[in-house]
């Protein structure tokens, strides 16, 4: 994509100057002569820049269209799947809660009245449990709207639970 980027602004360069002599000649009569040279080079330079807009536009779109697959497959993720944090980079701010089952339920309880601002600003919070048992991780439907219920808890499914 540089190249189409570097060849468009090169010919561009070209065309730029080929119109400036082109004005000049017009204004000149003693270099009238030069008139459809210039005018040949003015129409090429014209031309690679059109094909090469083309073409980047093509690429340009191709390329964001890739990225939106990318994003939509990202999206539906399973639950079984593992994801490296890398792939949260831009998306989401990780809080990793690590410790035993018993102590992250407790995290989990005195997160509740916090909940509503951290998924606001993008925060997801990530159980890690390193006594290898499962907690149970609830939240208080009263309250709360339905709404709000859905997204915690679509939150919540979309990162696993980490065992050690």
């Amino acid at each position: 994509m540089f190249f189409y980027l570097a060849f468009i602004g090169s010919r561009s360069l070209g065309g730029l100057i080929a119109t400036s002599q082109h004005i000049g000649a017009l204004l000149n009569l003693s270099r009238a002569a030069d008139v459809p040279q210039i005018i040949k080079g003015l129409g090429i330079d014209l031309g690679v820049v059109s094909i090469f807009a083309f073409l980047y536009y093509g690429e340009n779109n191709a390329k964001n269209a890739q990225v939106a697959r990318l994003s939509r497959e990202e999206n539906l993720l399973d639950e079984k799947r593992i994801l490296p944090l890398s792939t949260f980079r831009g998306r989401a701010r990780l809080v990793i809660v690590a410790g035993p089952a018993s102590l992250i339920e407790d995290s989990f309880k005195l997160n509740v009245p916090f909940s509503d601002n951290l998924l606001e600003r993008g925060v997801l919070v990530v159980p890690f449990m390193t006594d290898g048992s499962t907690p149970k991780i609830e939240f208080e439907k009263e309250g709360r709207d339905e709404g709000d219920q859905c997204q915690e808890e679509e939150a919540m499914a979309a990162c696993s639970c980490y065992y050690c």
